[in-house]
């Protein structure tokens, strides 16, 4: 589908944009803590909190060196 093509076309441009930076398990999850942090303070509703946060985890999945 055209919404999967470009979702791995931003996926890929995410991994090329951090290609010059070494991200860790660690960094993804000191960066996800504090996103979390961020989350928490705004007036959202929970699920799009939720929602918010699975797509940060995704990301940073992605970004992770192995």
């Amino acid at each position: 589908s055209t919404l999967s093509s470009s979702s791995a076309a931003s996926d890929v441009y995410k991994r090329q944009i951090h290609e010059h930076v070494e991200i860790t398990e660690a960094h993804k999850d000191a960066w996800l803590a504090s996103m979390q942090l961020a989350i928490e303070k705004l007036d959202y509703d929970p699920k799009m909190k939720q929602l918010l946060m699975e797509n940060f985890e995704r990301m940073a999945g992605l970004l992770v060196k192995h």
